[in-house]
């Protein structure tokens, strides 16, 4: 089973909840990508490292094991209510439904993953570290908490239901389905950010990196030009933030340019300006102005310059000492002689 969420599909493609089937396959999305994406999804590094646990679905009752990912505990509300099951004040950020019914969200859980959890809390309160848990409170974009992934999905989808042509939802939607384990479905919904708002930069990073991760290498290329060549208009973001995120797709640009000898350009094409309606920045005989500096793959600091030249006017939102300039290099002038 592919444990997909039909409500997924009617917001996607605007059918009716009774014109999808309760058990539906990744064929039942409209994507380019999502097919490609399960079948080479052991690739991608996960978000997360997997943490198997067995759960019983209170609708069907099986019972059966599922990655839960990482998990976040809310340890102010669990003492405020000890009386209350332990998982009740869990976050886990994996996605999952039943294996049986697909159904999400109502589980009843064993022995073995109480006294987990009972451990976790005894060690988090003695300050403890272990990479499977932590202490705190997720919530999403809108302030608002939710259990499981599949809660959170939920919540996001019946916000699509009322604005379906918001692309930033649907990049959050493609977030929780990514650290939630699920490229395949993060795939799916960054394209449809994507096909909504074509400048959605964030979720022109995210599928080129998910692209790149699997071997894609020209389709991921071709996304994060397109993340360069739309982020002096995205609004979305801190400036901070902002340039982070260019600085790891140049990254991922410069790997990928080294990994195709050259063939593929750090650089956007310049078909790409004009298909955006976009002018080239600082352009110098049709390309990128040469700066000086030096780049360090891995080293995002040292991407900050390239990165902030892309942010046009966003760059000046930086704090002044944030800033990484670059000078340009000075073109030798003959003597007259």
């Amino acid at each position: 089973m592919n444990q997909i969420n039909p409500q997924l599909i009617c917001a996607l493609t605007g059918k009716k909840k009774e014109e999808v089937p309760e058990l539906p396959t990744l064929s039942a999305l409209p994507s380019k990508y999502v097919q490609l994406v399960s079948k080479n999804i052991k690739k991608i590094v996960p978000p997360f490292e997997s943490n198997l646990q067995f759960l019983i679905c209170k609708n069907c009752g099986k019972k059966a094991q599922y990655n839960l990912g990482h998990l976040t505990i809310n340890l102010r509300n669990y003492n405020k209510n000890k009386q209350a099951e332990v998982d009740e004040y869990v976050q886990p950020t994996g996605y999952f439904r039943c294996k049986q019914c697909n159904s999400a969200g109502k589980w009843d859980i064993t022995n073995e993953y109480r006294i987990m959890l009972i451990s976790a809390l005894m060690m988090l309160s003695s300050n403890s570290e272990d990479s499977r848990f932590s202490l705190g409170e997720n919530r999403l974009f809108d302030g608002s908490s939710h259990t499981y992934a599949t809660d959170s999905e939920e919540h996001l989808l019946n916000t699509l239901m009322e604005s379906k042509e918001d692309s930033f939802v649907w990049n959050r939607l493609g977030n929780l389905y990514y650290k939630g384990g699920r490229a395949d479905l993060a795939a799916c919904a960054y394209e449809h950010s994507i096909a909504l708002n074509p400048q959605q930069t964030e979720s022109l990073f995210s599928l080129g990196m998910i692209l790149s991760a699997i071997g894609e290498a020209q389709e991921a290329a071709n996304y994060l030009h397109k993340m360069l060549i739309s982020s002096s208009s995205y609004r979305q973001m801190k400036a901070s933030d902002l340039r982070d995120l260019l600085s790891n797709g140049l990254n991922e640009l410069f790997h990928l340019n080294t990994l195709s000898n050259g063939v593929i350009s750090v650089p956007p094409p310049i078909e790409l300006y004009k298909e955006f309606h976009i002018n080239i920045p600082s352009s110098e005989e049709g390309s990128i102005e040469v700066l000086e500096g030096e780049i360090v793959t891995d080293d995002l600091t040292s991407f900050y310059p390239i990165a902030e030249l892309f942010m046009g006017e966003r760059s000046k939102e930086l704090p002044g000492n944030k800033k990484y300039f670059m000078k340009k290099k000075k073109k030798k002038r003959k003597r007259k002689k």
